[in-house]
């Protein structure tokens, strides 16, 4: 009788400490998944398309046609694809396809759109995603009740499929006298009410929930680089109640220099430096291998450099090309009006974009953007061949540049990418050589 107390006292010991291990190996995985940058790849999200009734109230085709569906009025230069989609699940155009096929869209307010484009992450080992939320938006009562289901179609979905993802305020267009308190409002309101930075896979540096302020210091954007610097300041601190955060810049490309896309007022380098963490704006800013040596010799090696000797962190962002042709027709800007004038050639534009700053030290990478069809960069699957594209549209397709790809090809680069990213590893020059259509 003693023998047989003795095992189960045993047996009860060793299950009690195997069960320990089992919990502390869980509980590391998920530190160790929701805590660092560093050799990860994260995609940019906008998020912000929707249909007529997605919601009960909204009546608009949102970021897809400025009014009713027109080819020849879109604001979309790719066409994404249903790759495996329902269509139950999807909106339908009523425009036609050359094969009298039917052109459908989406709304990120459908909780299964959400979870199929982090499946389509999870399917390629891409981290996660970096969720746009538009500072402009936030004083409009509909539109913020939108921002936040998309919010919580986000966390669900990442919940399901283990992508990691953290909060991007985008300031383009907002107003200089009221964007920092409308951040710290917002931020107040994610944290406490939504509860965001609760979620396993909320992305945390140094113990802290990253937050991206995206446009502060951009030529293009009105603001006071003194406000700027408080929010930042007290984002980072904690100050005036607010949730504190790891606080990453999506900064101009020339905020070394102030040139360029910069203001030039010497108090935004106060503003700059102020940043955990700096991600300068490159699309666009060089169209091919020779333009991109240039950059990286120019910009990319000698802002790492500083970021090195600043103490902050470097994330550049990457590309796979750029088109903004239908935005441009109804903007009434010529100029801008060229199909496909960044050409992604098959892959190479991107991948020569990673190898380079990889090579260069880049531990990290934030890839522009995941469905921004609007511009072009979308990394989604999109339509491949012409006749995919709605009758009488003008539109970039994958195969435009001579090549014979799968809908879901930039997800495969992204992700092979994002394999030597983690590994530590250099990819090879050549697209060829890592992977193949």
């Amino acid at each position: 009788m003693k023998t047989t107390n003795h095992r189960c006292r045993l047996f009860k010991f060793i299950f009690g400490v195997l069960l320990c291990q089992i919990l502390f190996l869980e509980q590391s995985a998920l530190a160790e998944q929701a805590n660092g940058l560093n050799g990860r790849l994260i995609l940019g999200y906008q998020g912000w398309f929707g249909c007529p009734g997605d919601d009960g109230q909204n009546k608009e085709w949102q970021h897809w046609f400025p009014g009713h569906p027109n080819p020849q009025e879109i604001l979309i230069d790719m066409i994404p694809s249903q790759h495996s989609i329902s269509t139950s699940d999807l909106c339908d155009t009523g425009l036609k396809k050359p094969n009298g096929g039917t052109v459908y869209f989406y709304s990120t307010q459908n909780p299964n759109i959400v979870f199929k484009h982090f499946e389509w992450l999870q399917e390629n080992g891409i981290d996660g995603i970096a969720l746009q939320r538009f500072v402009h938006m936030l004083d409009n009562p509909v539109l913020k009740v939108r921002h936040d289901n998309l919010i919580k179609n986000v966390m669900a979905a990442a919940n399901k499929t283990g992508r990691v993802f953290f909060i991007t305020y985008d300031t383009s267009g907002a107003d200089p006298s009221t964007v920092s308190a409308s951040i710290r409002a917002d931020w107040f309101h994610l944290v406490n009410d939504l509860k965001i930075t609760n979620n396993t896979q909320y992305l945390f540096v140094q113990n802290k929930p990253v937050l991206e302020l995206w446009g502060f210091g951009f030529n293009t954007n009105p603001a006071n680089p003194q406000d700027a610097l408080n929010v930042i300041n007290d984002l980072k601190s904690g100050n005036g109640n607010l949730p504190s955060a790891f606080v990453m810049g999506g900064v101009p490309s020339s905020w070394r220099t102030l040139k360029g896309d910069s203001y030039a007022d010497p108090n935004w380098t106060t503003v700059y430096h102020s940043y955990n963490i700096l991600s300068p704006w490159t699309v666009g800013r060089f169209n091919d291998d020779n333009s991109l040596e240039n950059f990286l010799k120019n910009k990319i090696i000698p802002d790492m450099a500083e970021a090195r000797r600043l103490g902050i962190g470097y994330m550049p962002v990457i590309f796979p090309g750029y088109s903004f042709y239908n935005n441009s027709i109804l903007q009434h800007n010529a100029q801008n009006a060229i199909i496909n004038k960044i050409p992604r050639r098959c892959g190479r534009f991107l991948w020569r974009q990673s190898t380079s700053f990889i090579q260069a030290g880049a531990t990290m990478l934030y890839g522009a953007m995941f469905d921004e069809v609007n511009e072009g960069t979308a990394l989604m699957p999109t339509e491949t061949v012409q006749t995919q594209l709605p009758n009488n549209s003008k539109m970039v397709y994958l195969n435009q540049d001579g090549c014979s790809l799968p809908d879901d090809w930039y997800l495969k680069v992204s992700g092979k990418i994002s394999t030597y990213l983690k590994n530590g590893q250099v990819p090879p020059v050549g697209i060829e050589q890592a992977i193949r259509p």
